[in-house]
């Protein structure tokens, strides 16, 4: 009985460090969407710019 305690709450660790672990990455994929957002909008003002010369 106390061996299934200590593995339950071992397991639940895991779980634990792993729902961190998946929070973090959902947070830099988040900013990483977003910097690719603004650099393709900033990309795009540039070509507008461009065309406007031509």
């Amino acid at each position: 009985m106390q061996n299934d305690i200590k593995v339950y709450t071992e397991l639940l660790e895991l779980l634990n460090m792993q729902t961190e672990t998946i929070n973090k990455q959902n947070k830099i994929i988040t900013e990483l969407v977003n910097d690719n957002l603004e650099k393709e909008n900033m990309i795009n003002e540039l070509i507008k710019q461009e065309q406007y010369l031509y």
